[in-house]
């Protein structure tokens, strides 16, 4: 239902942003430094950094969950049915950090293939845990569309947690060429760095990217908190009908357009090990080379999918959210807004992440 949309998208906002808080943008950080002391041969200092990564990642993780539970009923803002559903994502806000630190490991090594398939792993798994669960909740109780939302939201725990045991087996795979790596570092030419070094450095790196990367989430909650507020001043609308009204304005097209908007921060993801590989070796070729491979990968990606959507908004929608919306023709319209505008989102995404490989993190945080 729209309801259960509605309520599903306002417990993943707050999800989301205490996802950001958790991970501080470290693996992206930990990936841009790896592959930048595997360019000048120190692998030994990229294994540490790994663990570094591990430990914070497990400390933030186990911080922001039991402050998301705690604090859910405030959170919430009155409405008593989204606690319940900010619960079950607790599990998932603790295990999630940990994940993305062995990705940002893998990615900063150029091993993409790990960390793809671990994201596969993960969306599977939690999409099988996701239909197996409402359909078990609805069939009991038809009219438990909140229960189903408890088991959609908790399917992210699961999901994470068969991404993580994946990237587990391929470290515990690849370890003898980790380890191997690491010895070809002479004694001679090993850097002696301090634990707390590393980890300023750490800081010091994900501080941008957690600032850049929080920007579109931190909007969405903006809107979430001001919403509802504003309506209940000048309308007469029940909680329920403005979850409804809600999901329609913020939930259903955003919903759909962030299938395609990935896309783009995939492309910078998986761009940067690569472009910092080439900054640190002084290599303005490859850098040159990387940031046009870059963008020649966006365009082809992102405008084809968000013209695409633009196309088929109205079967795609109707797919998504059946053709019994009073308001259907709006719904369109705003999926059609929104898929040209995406475009302009992955656009910043990517410059914004190539312009952090190149080691300007202050002029990506000043086009905010």
């Amino acid at each position: 239902s729209i309801q259960a949309n509605g309520l599903f998208n306002m417990g993943y906002t707050i999800y989301a942003m205490f996802l950001m808080i958790a991970t501080a943008g470290i693996p992206t950080a930990i990936s841009n430094l790896v592959a930048h002391y595997n360019a000048i041969n120190q692998g030994r200092i990229s294994l540490r950094l790994l663990w570094e990564g591990i430990r914070i990642g497990f400390v933030t993780g186990l911080l922001s969950a039991i402050v998301l539970f705690i604090f859910s009923p405030l959170l919430a803002a009155g409405h008593h049915s989204l606690v319940p559903v900010l619960w079950s994502l607790t599990p998932a806000v603790f295990v999630f950090p940990i994940l993305s630190m062995l990705r940002g490991f893998f990615q900063g090594n150029q091993m993409m293939k790990q960390s793809a398939v671990s994201q596969i792993v993960e969306q599977i798994v939690r999409i099988f845990y996701l239909l197996i669960g409402t359909w078990l909740v609805l069939r009991s109780d038809p009219d438990n569309w909140q229960g189903a939302v408890v088991q959609s939201t908790f399917a992210a725990f699961i999901g994470a947690l068969a991404g993580l045991f994946y990237l587990i087996y391929s470290y515990s795979s690849s370890r003898k060429r980790f380890v191997k790596e690491a010895k070809k570092q002479s004694a001679a030419s090993a850097r002696k760095v301090d634990v707390r070094d590393l980890i300023l450095g750490i800081f010091k790196q994900a501080v941008p990217f957690i600032i850049v990367a929080s920007a579109v989430t931190f909007y969405q909650w903006i809107d979430q908190y001001t919403f509802f507020p504003i309506m209940n001043h000048f309308t007469d609308f029940t909680d329920n009908q403005l979850i409804v009204q809600f999901s329609r304005f913020n939930a259903n097209a955003n919903k759909l357009v962030m299938i395609i908007v990935p896309i783009a921060s995939s492309i910078a993801a998986t761009s940067l090990p690569m472009l910092s590989s080439a900054f640190a070796n002084h290599d303005h070729a490859s850098i040159k080379k990387q940031i046009a491979n870059v963008y020649r990968l966006f365009l082809l990606s992102m405008i084809v999918t968000a013209f695409g959507l633009y196309a088929v908004a109205l079967p795609i929608y109707m797919v998504f959210y059946g053709n019994t919306d009073p308001s259907l023709a709006t719904g369109v319209q705003l999926l059609q807004i929104s898929a040209i505008v995406s475009i302009f989102y992955g656009s910043f995404s990517v410059l914004s992440f190539v312009i952090q490989g190149l080691g300007d993190p202050q002029t990506a945080m000043r086009s905010l």
